[in-house]
């Protein structure tokens, strides 16, 4: 057969439309055309000669690119990999899950024609959505609020958040799902994208790279369930047209129900001083907030955290906090700015006698007409943090023995979010945490990974005596 003759299936070059014969296929490999590294048919090389073949696959792998989605969510480096118009159809793709996550079987067409109906008589989902406060990604989260209504889901934007506070909102609110858009990494040209399901159900993935084939095509199957992996598939299969009608977009503060039971807890503390360096501008204002009532002072970062040491001892503080973009992630240095191991932390909070506040009771589950009013006079609880303690699998056998020693059960589960929160739940706990440097907290019922709860009870814990951390880690945490 020729070369140039129509083959069955064609030749096309990723972002072009029109199909082109193998004899320009072969050229333009030859001519290490860009387009042909993210080819799928571009290990068909034909007559190339060996030498050329192997530079080819050298700049293929070079050139490919990374998958957008990894096991918390998805993200990269704005624009470059995550821009307005990716936002928008990963937040479509969110919704339609989530819409035809249903527990009758019933088709997409179906489906699709429920979620494009003006009837008002059927409930639209209710999608939470929230940003990390940066200005760049306040137009991922219009294009991703845009996405989320073009499916005929109603919108409920929280404003500036963390993923504690969106996680409890999701759960107050009952609604279907939220989406953070936030910073989980460090550098500050990153973005990313984490998902939650109702209940709140953190959803996370199998493994770090769900791309089951070269080109990224895998079917999608409806009523499968809201989970990571649906949501890729669905991206990847291309998002639905939009729906008739789109849904309301709303705006909701989500801050005063979340911060108003964890404030009752600031008074009686110590002056303390806390160096903070976190990305996240929300956890920032949050603890400047609740410390505004009482004598502690939070300091933000004046350097790079490898300065950080020096501005503790500069400012006399009594230990410092990194904390991730997303309000998750909290890593302590002691008063001398040494690094604080993170399960020799999880040991001190696990072993306060202090009753500590699990935020709102389970009045605050199920508000009327949260959409219409604001939650005011949650109900709040108190409970003593020491029953069972979920560790993540990567955690020393040593501190499995000195949890049982002080008499608290230990579960194990993976690291995953998704995972932790379900152990959370099936065993009761209290307290989750292991190295990843995430600790799980309990509020209204509910697991959250919260580093301003996590820093909340260190300042309760050093406020019970005039000894520094260091002192009280070796007192009340100490390993063997």
């Amino acid at each position: 057969m020729n070369a140039d003759e129509p083959q069955a299936d064609p030749y096309r070059c990723p972002g072009e439309q029109h199909a082109i014969s193998r004899a320009v296929h072969l050229g333009r490999l030859a001519a290490f055309y860009p387009a042909c590294r993210q080819c799928p048919r571009r290990e068909e090389t034909g007559t190339l000669s060996p030498r050329r073949v192997a530079q080819l696959a050298e700049t293929s792998r070079r050139g490919r690119p990374r998958s957008l989605f990894h096991a918390e969510g998805a993200g990269g480096v704005y624009l470059k990999d995550l821009s307005p118009a990716v936002a928008r159809d990963i937040a479509a793709a969110f919704a339609t899950v989530v819409v035809l996550a249903k527990p009758q079987a019933v088709s997409e067409t179906d489906n699709l024609q429920i979620s494009k109906s003006p009837n008002p008589q059927i409930p639209r989902p209710v999608i939470l959505l929230a940003g990390d406060g940066r200005p760049l990604t306040a137009e991922l989260v219009a294009a991703a609020a845009e996405g989320l209504r073009s499916t005929g889901c109603n919108v409920v934007d929280i404003g500036p958040s963390t993923a504690p506070c969106l996680a409890l909102a999701v759960g107050h609110l009952q609604a279907a799902g939220g989406i953070l858009i936030g910073n989980p990494g460090e550098d500050s040209h990153s973005v990313g994208m984490k998902f939650w399901a109702a209940g709140p159900r953190p959803l996370s993935g199998d493994c770090p790279d769900f791309r089951t084939s070269e080109n990224g095509t895998v079917p999608f199957t409806p009523g499968a369930g809201v989970s990571l992996e649906a949501i890729i598939r669905r991206y990847e299969a291309g998002v639905a047209p939009p729906a008739r009608n789109h849904g309301q977009l709303r705006r909701y503060e989500a801050d005063q129900p979340y911060l108003a039971p964890i404030a009752e807890h600031y008074h009686a503390l110590r002056p303390l001083r806390v160096v903070v360096d976190s990305a996240s501008r929300p956890t920032l204002d949050f603890l400047q907030r609740l410390a505004a009532t009482v004598a502690c002072q939070i300091i933000p970062t004046r350097s790079t955290r490898a300065e950080l040491p020096r501005q503790i001892l500069a400012d006399a503080a009594h230990f410092a906090a990194c904390i991730d973009g997303d309000g998750e992630t909290c890593r302590v240095l002691d008063e001398q700015g040494h690094k604080v191991p993170p399960e020799r932390l999880l040991l001190l909070l696990a072993a306060s006698t202090d009753e500590f506040p699990i935020v709102g009771g389970d009045s605050c589950r199920r508000l009327p007409d949260a959409l219409s009013q604001s939650a005011t006079g949650v109900a709040s609880y108190n409970a003593k943090p020491a029953g069972a303690v979920v560790l993540e699998s990567g955690s020393t056998s040593a501190i499995d023995e000195r949890l049982e020693r002080l008499g608290i059960s230990v579960a194990r589960s993976s690291s995953r979010r998704a995972d932790m929160a379900a152990a959370m739940l099936k065993h009761g706990a209290t307290l989750g945490g292991g190295p990843s440097g995430r600790f799980w907290h309990l509020a209204a019922g509910l697991p959250l990974c919260d580093a301003l709860m996590t820093v909340t009870r260190l300042l309760i814990a050093l406020s019970r005596g005039d000894a520094p951390l260091s002192q009280v880690l070796d007192r009340d945490a100490p390993f063997g």
